[in-house]
């Protein structure tokens, strides 16, 4: 979830640790950033705090790496919060997953302490503990408490990355020699906020980790894709190469598990391998060749239907490229389809792979009894690519042949387009949806509840316009908009120069409140110049509007109010499509004119 989200979530004393930290850089960016006198606290606006947080974060994640080093506890929440599907966890289940993190730990140092001294990595294993024991120890040498600085923990990390350890590994070796006592919920989530994770909602009983400080912790604990990325690259790999990771980061299973591929996959991914000595190492052979490695690594862009710009030189090249590539998608909010698609995709899914709820809470340690639906998928940024790579090819099969969707070529990639469909249809319904006629979508076999429709119409609406090549920026508008006034959508023009799109809905068709939509949209204007930004057009899209509302907007100058029906703007589209025009003339939007359907093809036709 966005920091911004959740600052409107949390209450104002459950941000103060938040607040308290960005306070600390003040007078390092006092300069550059306007931070009123009472600290952060007195900045209301949560897009302004999001700004702040962006000015500082290279300084937050050196901190946050600081308290990490220095506390163990930390480091075993991070591993923790940083897995799929952590960045929102109930009170209780926060507290269940800490115990089974801390199980797990003392299964792997029973482990590790019985490791034959036969195995290759014996010798690494037993080096890496007493260079930690040592580091630990040495502070009873001078009569103090015993603890790893800093300056030793980060020799201990140059040790663990040389002898190729995983997360898992360095994490269980260190812990050995570093006890790690259990603590109670209340003091873990203390520790949660005090050291800048994240925050704590009493009303909610939950905690709130912002997807912008797990991307922090990415970086910190060197984990180069999060498991959901790894997982689609893992399940492309043969068993015997998957044989080899497990054999190289000495991966066990417990007695009743059937390791199979899915086990396997599972237990590579809790292990926290890094991506990149897996894919360029460790599942080849010896003496593999550059050219090889750069083979297969085209091979998994093919697999996975990756289409790059360019694909790199080398193989290091080329992995930095798909490493790149879906560490842009994970930032992305759109879903490649729109939100009644997924919907019905959710519920076709349900059907067909019943079991698939409690698969989807397994993969990514989900509380909610019910995942599979909309809000709880959006919350947790699980989108319907993630889903499917979920499913066995057994199951993606079926499901192909019960929905009628072709099977030739990559078949995930077929089922999405199947529902991506969907946005085509909604364009196609793009008058009704203005009109807020729900009987008619029904007819279309369309279901958005009327309460929907508004954000719907607004959603398409930015379709088109995008496809008419203007560019739409919603980074712009969050930084524009306010609790009071808040614009539906914002062309760039560059040079600070705007245009204003307001989106109305009407079951009377006829659009016909002027009074108050001018109120609104001279109070947007005001609100962009004291923000430094030139409103120089303003369009509303309706169904249609009354002569009446066209006589008054005729005689205000004022706005320069372009009125535009929602089947002009269609119009205008289909017409931008046949031409195959490269630049949409902003002139065709006149001043205090109604521009219909009709208008729209007279005027582009001259």
């Amino acid at each position: 979830m966005k920091l911004v989200k959740i600052l409107d979530i949390v209450n104002q004393i459950e941000k103060s640790s938040f607040f308290k930290l960005l306070d600390s850089y003040s007078d390092i960016i006092k300069d550059d950033i306007n931070i009123p006198n009472g600290g952060a606290k007195c900045i209301n606006d949560s897009f302004e705090i999001k700004k702040l947080f962006d000015r500082v974060a290279d300084l937050y994640c050196n901190d946050l790496n600081r308290r990490i080093d220095f506390d163990p506890q930390l480091l075993l929440l991070s591993n923790i919060i940083v897995r799929d599907g952590n960045a929102i966890l109930e009170r209780n289940w926060l507290e269940q997953l800490y115990k089974n993190e801390h199980l797990k730990l003392a299964e792997n140092i029973k482990q590790f302490q019985t490791t034959n001294s036969d195995e290759p990595k014996f010798r690494d294993y037993r080096i890496f503990r007493a260079c930690a024991s040592e580091a630990y120890k040495n502070d009873e040498q001078i009569n103090r408490d015993c603890q790893i600085t800093r300056d030793e923990k980060s020799i201990l990390n140059v040790l663990a990355r040389e002898f190729e350890f995983s997360h898992a590994e360095m994490l269980t070796l260190y812990a050995a020699e570093t006890p790690i006592p259990k603590l109670d919920i209340d003091t873990l989530i203390s520790l949660i906020k005090d050291s800048g994770l994240g925050f704590y909602s009493r009303k909610n009983l939950k905690v709130y980790i912002p997807d912008e400080v797990i991307g922090l912790l990415q970086n910190i604990l060197n984990i180069e894709l999060p498991n959901k990325y790894f997982r689609r690259i893992l399940k492309q790999l043969q068993p015997s190469q998957l044989n080899r990771i497990i054999k190289k980061y000495n991966i066990s299973f417990s007695p009743e598990q059937k390791a199979d591929n899915e086990v396997k996959v599972r237990a590579i991914l809790a292990a926290g391998v890094s991506v990149r000595n897996v894919l360029l190492r460790d599942i080849h052979q010896p003496g593999i060749s550059k050219t090889e490695v750069k083979d297969f690594l085209s091979k998994i862009l093919y697999d996975l239907n990756i289409d790059l710009q360019k694909i790199g030189a080398s193989p290091d090249e080329r992995l930095d490229l798909i490493i790149d590539y879906f560490k842009k998608i994970d930032c992305q909010d759109h879903i490649d389809m729109s939100s009644e698609a997924f919907e019905n995709f959710i519920y076709d899914i349900n059907l067909a792979v019943p079991q698939m709820n409690d698969r989807l809470r397994d993969e990514f340690e989900l509380y909610p009894e019910q995942v599979m639906n909309l809000t709880v998928l959006s919350d947790y940024n699980i989108k319907p690519r993630d889903i499917t790579y979920l499913m066995t090819e057994t199951e993606l099969s079926k499901f192909c042949e019960t929905k009628q969707i072709s099977t030739r070529g990559n078949t995930i990639k077929n089922i999405l387009d199947k529902y991506g469909d969907m946005k085509s249809r909604l364009l196609e319904n793009y008058s009704v949806i203005a009109a807020r006629d729900v009987n008619a979508l029904k007819t279309n076999n369309i279901n958005i509840k009327e309460g929907q429709l508004g954000a719907k119409f607004e959603e398409l609406t930015k379709v088109i316009f995008s496809k008419l090549n203007f560019n739409i920026d919603d980074k712009l508008k969050a930084e524009i908009n306010s609790n009071k006034d808040k614009i539906d959508i914002i062309i760039s023009l560059g040079n600070d120069r705007i245009i204003i799109v307001e989106c109305k809905t009407a079951k009377e068709v006829e659009y016909n409140k002027y009074s108050s939509l001018s109120r609104q949209l001279k109070s947007y204007h005001k609100l962009c110049k004291s923000k430094n930004f030139q409103a120089v057009r303003t369009i509303l899209v309706a169904p249609d509007f009354s002569k009446d509302f066209v006589d008054e907007c005729i005689k205000d100058w004022e706005l320069e109010l372009s009125l535009v029906t929602a089947d002009g703007l269609l119009e205008l589209l289909k017409i931008f499509t046949e031409k195959k025009m490269q630049e949409f003339p902003i002139g065709v939007f006149g001043n205090n004119l109604k521009l219909d359907a009709d208008k729209a093809r007279s005027i582009l036709e001259r």
